[in-house]
């Protein structure tokens, strides 16, 4: 990670020097790394400790005067309690749903989400621009299409949003992403937190998520064995 920033950096910095190549120097970057993963980051967040110094420490000092130094700042969200996240309305609901997706719905992430729902509601912010979080609520929430819909109705949510919402519902369940049975709950819950997670890891692999349609078509032994080669690459860099 510390070295795809690196070259994060680089090409910033190169981008800059194309558009504006009067400028008399470099803007400074402060790198940052939101970690979504089980058990917390484990990663040092100094470039430094990325390389192999020698054990001399005299040729050590001499070396590290010609390499890269920098240190990336971290949001850990597996040490940061949901209701203890900062920042606006929409990166509180990202960073929450990210963190529950890999620790799972213990049963308070309706009584977590909803509210914030709400407050964005009241806040006029578009619908259209919230529903890629109104999916990944939908994906791993334990609640199917009536509950949920029951529960947008009790946030006082308005009939135009909750209209936005459970017609995405209605999207997802045709899309065999979520059930509007009860029989079919856990089946559709599990299959969209599959597909939730292979975008995720190709993401955090710094690829191009395939689209939903896409994995949507896959059977679901077929979305597993992706998610697991894909844990063991995203395993291999972290180490």
């Amino acid at each position: 990670m510390p070295l795809r920033l690196l070259r994060y950096m680089g090409e910033i910095w190169h981008r800059h020097i194309g558009e504006q190549p009067a400028a008399a120097g470099l803007p400074p970057i402060i790198p940052m790394v939101l970690a979504q993963v089980a058990g917390g980051w484990k990663i040092s967040p100094r470039f430094h400790d990325q390389v192999l110094w020698p054990k001399a420490q005299l040729l050590r000092e001499s070396l590290e005067l010609h390499q890269p130094h920098f240190e990336h700042a971290l949001i850990d969200l597996a040490g940061i309690d949901l209701q203890a996240l900062r920042g606006s309305l929409v990166a509180r609901l990202t960073q929450g749903l990210l963190k529950i997706r890999i620790e799972g719905d213990d049963g308070v992430v309706a009584d977590w989400a909803f509210p914030l729902l709400a407050e964005a509601d009241r806040a006029k912010i578009r619908p259209d621009s919230m529903l890629p979080l109104y999916r990944y609520l939908l994906s791993v929430t334990g609640l199917n299409k009536e509950e949920f819909r029951a529960r947008l109705v009790g946030s006082a949510i308005s009939s135009d949003t909750t209209q936005s919402i459970m017609t995405l519902a209605d999207q997802l369940i045709s899309e065999g992403l979520l059930k509007g049975r009860e029989e079919g709950r856990v089946e559709g819950r599990e299959e969209g937190a599959l597909i939730g997670q292979v975008q995720m890891l190709q993401r955090l692999l710094g690829r191009e998520a395939d689209p939903l349609f896409a994995l949507a078509g896959m059977p679901k032994e077929q979305l597993e064995s992706m998610a697991t080669r894909l844990e063991r690459e995203v395993g291999e860099r972290l180490k």
